[in-house]
């Protein structure tokens, strides 16, 4: 059964799937990035789910130590992570100069990674972050070969259910939408007012009581090579935009998050990783 790896599960997960990956290098100089590679990298950490002292069954506290030197590069304003075998740009949502970064083992069995994150932050330690953004985050979940794993079956499981449920939620302004992507056909969501709160990326919660927009959640789901669904989300803060503009806005930063990949490999957790087709920019609705 699938669980929450123990703090000291997930260090050694995070060698492992470094190993695997072929990062075993200390991580380059954060030096100031050039306006054109966008922000600077600020902390890098390794994030834990532990159980609150005395609290509820389940219930969890995030707790943060330096990442181990090896485990991510940083060079020319790309971020390699050899624990989700993503390198991407980090991305800007609007004028973040400093952008930290915590990295995840969130699910696991044995020494396979099942799913594993990687958040951005614009808060120079990493700890800090605006439920209203600007916040963003890769989920990278292998997919299981013993339940459907191709891409319109992944697809569709992220999808309203029925017409009326469809209904339901575009009534609350969620909106729905397949996408084309250099890694085929992808799925857009857009959550009007989305929080990201301590469940962020993995639940969607909302502020249902704000009078006006004052951020905009986007999602866009991929699926490379039926073998790994990567989830790119990023909570956008409105500020002084008006809805219309905020919601174009989000769009082209989400664009640029997911057009900001320049490899992926799928990193099980003890073997050798597996080459994936590059994760490009979407080309439209």
């Amino acid at each position: 059964m699938k669980k929450l790896p123990s703090p000291r599960a997930a260090a050694a997960l995070l060698a492992l799937a470094c190993a695997a990956a072929g990062a075993q290098q200390a991580a380059a100089p954060k030096a100031a990035a050039s306006a054109a590679q966008g922000p600077a990298l600020g902390k890098v950490l390794q994030e834990q789910l532990v159980p609150v002292p005395g609290g509820k069954p389940g219930e969890n506290k995030r707790e943060f130590k330096p990442l181990p030197e090896g485990a991510y590069r940083f060079e020319n304003g790309e971020y390699r992570s050899g624990v989700s075998g993503i390198m991407l740009k980090l991305p800007q949502l609007r004028d973040e100069k400093i952008v930290s970064v915590r990295e995840a083992v969130v699910l696991a069995h044995g020494k396979e990674v099942d799913t594993s994150h990687i958040l951005f932050v614009p808060d120079p330690e990493g700890v800090a972050a605006d439920p209203l953004g600007p916040v963003s985050a890769v989920v990278v979940t292998r997919l299981r070969q013993d339940r459907p794993h191709d891409r319109e079956s992944v697809l569709k499981a992220w999808e309203p259910r029925s017409p009326e449920q469809r209904k339901a939620m575009e009534a609350r302004g969620i909106e729905f939408a397949r996408i084309n992507s250099g890694l085929g056909e992808g799925l857009e969501r857009i959550v009007p007012n989305r929080v990201a709160d301590p469940n962020f990326p993995y639940r969607t919660h909302a502020d249902e009581n704000a009078k006006q927009l004052r951020s905009v959640g986007v999602t866009r789901y991929l699926v490379s090579q039926d073998s790994a669904l990567l989830e790119f989300s990023q909570v956008f803060p409105c500020r002084e935009l008006a809805a219309e503009a905020c919601k174009a806005a989000a769009l082209k930063a989400s664009d640029r998050f997911v057009q900001g990949v320049s490899s992926f490999l799928l990193v099980r957790g003890t073997g050798a990783p597996t080459p994936q087709n590059k994760a490009s920019q979407p080309q439209g609705k």
